[in-house]
């Protein structure tokens, strides 16, 4: 909190109990807390040939590859996705803090 967010936080508390404290609190601040992890295990669809100079054989990758894994290309023509096993693995982990206030409830 700034210096001015802070002094006006104090003169909202002045004269409140306890129990009103918590709920002014509850009410004017928020606080999340945002963990998550997330893992990318794709391909991409290419053609036979980018393939072949991968040193792959391109008429097994056409004769065995499923038709989910088959896309026609406007320009490229029938690209295939292939599940090549990588070791390793990429993802992101992190966590986001965010802070809120309104306006003071009015007494009722």
């Amino acid at each position: 909190m700034s210096p001015e967010e802070q002094k006006a936080f104090m003169a909202d508390i002045g004269g409140l109990n306890i129990t009103q404290i918590r709920a002014l609190i509850e009410s004017k601040y928020q606080k999340i807390t945002q963990h998550g992890t997330y893992y990318d295990n794709g391909g991409q669809y290419l053609p036979p040939s980018v393939y072949e100079k991968m040193g792959y054989d391109p008429v097994a990758i056409k004769a065995l590859t499923p038709s989910c894994d088959r896309v026609m290309h406007p320009i490229l023509g029938e690209t295939f996705r292939l599940a090549i096993l990588t070791t390793g693995q990429r993802g992101y982990r992190g966590s986001e803090n965010s802070e809120s206030m309104s306006k003071r409830p009015k007494n009722t």
